[in-house]
C-alpha cells in the first residue's frame, strides 16, 4: 500500500574529520536507484551541519510495529553500549549522551580492534543504542518496513510520518572510516520530526 504521497531520503554531509561530501552524495545516489526523484536540495542543521535532501515518489511498502521478541533483542543489544563506551572512550558509568556515543565509536574506529567488537557487533550494539535514544527523545518506535528492497528494521514517529534506520546509519560508515555522526543524524531526525505530517489514524 502507498504510505504517503512523498518519501524523503536524507543523507547528512560535512562530518567532522573523516567524512566527505562526495561519499555522502554517493550514498544518496545509491539510495535513489530505481526511484522516481521529484526534487533535490540542501538542508542546513544546527552546528554547521549540511544535508542533501531528495524527495522521491511514494512506492508500495508495509510497516508494522516490532514484536515483543524483536524489541527484547534490540534492547538486549542496546544494554551492551555501556561496556563498549567504557572500553573506547572516557565514559565511565551512568547516563550517557550522543557525544559519549560519538567518542566511543571514534575510539573504536581508530583502535583497529575487532575482538570482541567485530564490525557486525558494533552495528548491532551502537545501532540499537542509538535507535533507543532516538525513540525516547523523539517519540519514535521500532518498526519493520517491507518494500521492494526487502525488510528493514527502523524507527518511525509514533505521532508523525518520519523515520530512520539506526543500524544502517552505523553499518554504512564503517567501511569509510567515518565517525562523529550520531549527534548530527539525531539533529536531522529532529528536523524531520518538526516538519513531518501527523499520522493518519
Amino acid at each position: 500500500m502507498l504510505i504517503a504521497l512523498f518519501r524523503t531520503i536524507l543523507e547528512r554531509v560535512g562530518l567532522a574529520h573523516t567524512a566527505t561530501e562526495r561519499s555522502a552524495k554517493e550514498r544518496l545516489e545509491r539510495g535513489l536507484e530505481g526511484k522516481t526523484v521529484l526534487s533535490r536540495g540542501r538542508l542546513r542543521l544546527p552546528g554547521h551541519t549540511k544535508a542533501f535532501v531528495a524527495t522521491v515518489a511514494a512506492y508500495p511498502e508495509t510497516i508494522r510495529s516490532a514484536s515483543a521478541e524483536e524489541l527484547a533483542a534490540v534492547r538486549e543489544n542496546a544494554a551492551l553500549i555501556g561496556a563498549f563506551m567504557v572500553r573506547y572512550s572516557g565514559y565511565r558509568d551512568g547516563p550517557w549522551n550522543l557525544g559519549d556515543l560519538d567518542a566511543a565509536f571514534a575510539g573504536w574506529m581508530k583502535s583497529g580492534e575487532k575482538t570482541p567488537y567485530t564490525d557486525d557487533a558494533v552495528v548491532q550494539i551502537a545501532g540499537a543504542a542509538f535507535g533507543e535514544y532516538c525513540a525516547q527523545q523523539l517519540k519514535m518506535e521500532w518498526v519493520l518496513i517491507d518494500d521492494a528492497d526487502g525488510t528493514a528494521l527502523g524507527i518511525a514517529g509514533v505521532e508523525k510520518e518520519f523515520r530512520g534506520f539506526p543500524h544502517f546509519t552505523v553499518r554504512k560508515r564503517i567501511p569509510l572510516g567515518e565517525y562523529g555522526f550520531f549527534q548530527p543524524v539525531f539533529e536531522l531526525l529532529k528536523e524531520q520530526a518538526k516538519s513531518a505530517d501527523a499520522k493518519v489514524a
